[in-house]
């Protein structure tokens, strides 16, 4: 190809098409370079809170966001006849529920505990009886705000015991007892016998938006480059 034998010579409608697509392309990598900058700040704070010493469960718990990922130290017994069956959870591969009890602390105030996970072959807990500790018990945990899922997410079916939703109020209902909108999820070494295995040290919160950022200033150069391509005509020698 003899680029002397060509000349740029844009087009009215593919120019102005290429212009906005490229400047919506832009647009959306600067704001995923954004959104990393929070996401880095976000996971900061919360290796800073899963990692540092426990807290006594604040009497305020009414606003979960600013208490999220925070360790905290509770005391009190399980209400392991309203345990829940949180369904569509996973560890290492294997397929399950986690098990979300009603915890009563010493001081009569109540909250929802994410125990953790169990296999779909141990969703009864007559096949995980070292698990249901009885009597006043100290654990540790990290404080969040209850998972409500999306617009897909099916509803909780209480009256079969399977939740798809922390839904805090309903589960209160279901208890019969009063619950803050806080989950606690355990962290640390499983009971004896191994169940419900604790899942709040696992959590982890994704960070893709560098990959993303660069997709879409890679579509943008892309984009570019086939518009210079195609705006390229050669000219007719005589």
């Amino acid at each position: 190809m003899n680029l002397a034998e060509y000349r740029f010579k844009p087009e009215l409608w593919p120019t102005l098409f290429m212009a906005a697509s490229i400047v919506l392309l832009l647009s959306l990598g600067f704001w995923q370079l954004d959104r990393l900058e929070q996401k880095e700040a976000l996971i900061a704070r919360v290796e800073a809170h899963i990692h540092g010493a426990p807290i006594v469960l604040p009497q305020d718990l009414s606003r979960p966001e600013e208490l999220e990922f925070t360790k905290t130290s509770i005391s009190g017994h399980f209400m392991h006849d309203k345990e829940m069956h949180f369904a569509a959870r996973a560890h290492h591969m294997a397929n399950g529920y986690n098990i979300l009890t009603p915890f009563v602390l010493n001081d009569g105030r109540a909250v929802l505990v994410n125990r953790g996970f169990v296999p779909r072959d141990k969703y009864d807990p007559a096949t995980r009886p070292e698990g249901q500790v009885e009597g006043v018990v100290t654990l540790e945990g990290v404080i969040r705000k209850p998972l409500k899922g999306n617009y897909f997410t099916p509803e909780n079916a209480p009256d079969k015991n399977v939740w798809f939703k922390e839904d805090t109020a309903q589960a209160g209902e279901y208890a019969g007892i009063n619950l803050p909108p806080v989950v606690v999820s355990l962290v640390g070494t499983p009971p004896t016998g191994g169940l419900p295995i604790p899942v709040g040290e696992e959590f982890r919160l994704r960070n893709d938006h560098m990959g993303y950022a660069l997709t879409w200033f890679g579509l943008a150069l892309v984009g570019a480059v086939m518009y210079v391509i195609f705006s390229l005509k050669r000219e007719h020698q005589a």
